[in-house]
C-alpha cells in the first residue's frame, strides 16, 4: 500500500516468511520512487518486537511507530525517548509505592478517636500510646500497696495500657487507681466518660472482687461521684477489656473543672463465719455474694491488676 505524506511517499509490504510464522512489516518513505533512495528510513516490527533504526531525518516516525506498537522495545537513536518515558514512569510508580509504605509502616499503632466513637465530637483523652512514663497516676488511700506501670504488650485498640497491681486490698475496702489533671479540665461539653478497663487477677481470688466503676471529682475537690458500676463476678471475670460507661450528665459534678477521673476498685465483704462450723441453710453452704462460708476466718484477698486504655468523652 501507498501513504501519501505532502511529497514523500510510505511504501509498506505485509510478507510471511514461512507458513504459521509471524507477519512482517516493511516501511520506508519513498522521495522519488517506490524503491526509496539515500533518505529512506526502514522500520521492521513483529507482534512482540520492533527494532527500528533511525536517521535524524526520520525522529517523529520512528517514535510513532514505537509508541503505538505497545510491544517491548530495543532502540537506537530517537527511540530512545519512548524507552526513556517508560523507565520514568517506572521510576515513579516504585516512588509512590516506597512512600506509601514508608509512611504506613514507620510508625507505632496510634489509636483514633474515630475508632471509639464520633470523630466529630468525641474526644479522646489519652490511649497511652507508645507512653512510657506514669506522670500524672497514683493510688488512693494513699497507704495502698502495689505498683502501676505501662503494660507494653496489652491494651485495648494500640498498646500500652496502664496497669495498677494491688497487693493490699481487704474485703470491704475501696482503691482508686486515679489521674489528676495539674490544671482541672472543661468537660462541659461531654455527657459520658467511656473507660476500658481489665482485671486480671488468680481464678479463685475473682470472688473476692465486687466491682469497677468510673470516679470523677471536681470543683476543687468539693464534688465526687462514681458512675457506671460494673460486677467483677460475671462481666470483668474473663480477663478481656470491657467498657464503663460513666454517665456524666446524670450527676451534679462541676463539669467545667474536673480535677480527677479515676478507677474505683470495690473488694467484696468478707465471708460469712461462725466462729467454727460451717454455716447451712437447708444444706447448702451460706455465701456472701459469691464467697462461700468459710470455719476460722477468711484468707485476705490476693494480688489483682487492673488495667486501663482508651480514656475518652462522649
Amino acid at each position: 500500500m501507498k501513504v501519501s505524506s505532502t511529497s514523500k511517499q510510505l511504501v509498506c509490504i505485509l510478507a510471511l516468511a514461512t507458513a504459521g510464522s509471524e507477519p512482517l512489516i516493511a516501511c520506508s518513505f519513498d522521495t522519488g520512487g517506490a524503491g526509496g533512495g539515500g533518505g529512506s528510513t526502514s522500520s521492521t516490527s513483529s507482534s512482540t518486537t520492533t527494532t527500528t533504526t533511525a536517521t535524524s531525518a526520520s525522529t517523529s516516525t520512528s517514535t510513532a511507530a514505537s509508541t503505538s506498537s505497545g510491544s517491548t522495545s530495543t532502540s537506537s537513536g530517537s527511540g530512545s525517548t519512548s524507552s526513556s518515558g517508560a523507565s520514568s514512569s517506572g521510576s515513579s510508580a516504585s516512588t509512590s509505592a516506597s512512600s506509601s509504605g514508608s509512611s504506613s509502616g514507620g510508625s507505632g499503632c496510634t489509636t483514633t478517636i474515630g475508632e471509639l466513637g464520633d470523630a466529630g465530637t468525641a474526644k479522646l483523652i489519652t490511649g497511652f500510646d507508645n507512653a512510657t512514663a506514669t506522670t500524672g497516676w497514683s493510688y488512693y488511700p494513699a497507704a495502698t500497696t502495689g505498683t502501676y506501670a505501662i503494660v507494653p504488650g496489652d491494651g485495648h485498640t494500640c498498646p500500652p495500657a496502664l496497669g495498677g497491681t494491688i497487693t493490699s486490698g481487704t474485703f470491704g475496702s475501696t482503691v482508686f487507681l486515679q489521674f489528676s489533671y495539674a490544671t482541672a479540665a472543661d468537660w462541659s461539653a461531654y455527657k459520658k466518660l467511656h473507660l476500658n478497663v481489665k482485671v486480671v487477677t488468680d481464678a479463685t481470688n475473682y470472688a473476692s472482687l465486687a466491682s469497677l466503676a468510673g470516679f470523677v471529682n471536681s470543683g476543687g475537690f468539693a464534688k465526687s461521684a462514681p458512675g457506671g458500676t460494673t460486677n467483677v463476678r460475671g462481666t470483668l471475670d474473663d480477663g478481656k477489656f470491657h467498657e464503663i460507661v460513666y454517665p456524666l450528665s446524670a450527676t451534679t459534678l462541676t463539669l467545667a473543672q474536673i480535677n480527677v477521673y479515676a478507677i474505683q476498685l470495690t473488694y467484696a465483704a468478707a465471708p460469712v463465719t461462725d466462729g467454727g462450723a460451717p454455716a447451712t441453710d437447708g444444706g447448702s453452704s451460706a455465701t456472701d455474694g459469691g464467697s462461700p462460708a468459710t470455719d476460722g476466718g477468711a484468707p485476705a484477698p490476693g494480688s489483682v491488676t487492673v488495667e486501663i486504655d482508651d480514656v475518652w468523652l462522649e
